[in-house]
């Protein structure tokens, strides 16, 4: 889980079913967006490992800046789309401890 929001000890709003699916396919856009202007590429996992480089799996993906989640968001599986519902429904907590911690130091002078 991306943001384990038990451990974290947030209360998290619910977002209803529609907007959440939206949310999450906007969320999954930005994040190849980004991706993409820093100069990732897609990939598919299978061509990961068995490229010429003869890296690891996991550091040929950094080296070598390809993503095989850089797809649209209905070709996921869904463990990765778990990975923007979870951060969908954790940014309205984020947000407002955010704002909370800089009402904080703006109050003790900092």
């Amino acid at each position: 889980m991306l943001l384990d929001a038990f451990h974290l000890g947030l209360e998290l709003p619910v977002v209803p079913g529609g907007a959440l699916e939206r949310l999450c396919r906007l969320e999954h856009r930005r994040f190849v967006a980004e991706r993409l202007l820093e100069g990732w590429l897609p990939a598919t996992e299978a061509a990961m490992r068995h490229g010429p480089s003869g890296l690891p799996f996991k550091e040929k993906k950094s080296t070598l800046r390809v993503n095989h989640t850089l797809v649209p968001f209905g070709e996921l599986p869904d463990q990765e789309k778990i990975k923007d519902h979870d951060l969908v429904q954790a940014t309205p907590r984020i947000l407002t401890l955010t704002a909370q911690w800089k009402r904080d130091r703006r109050a003790a002078g900092a």
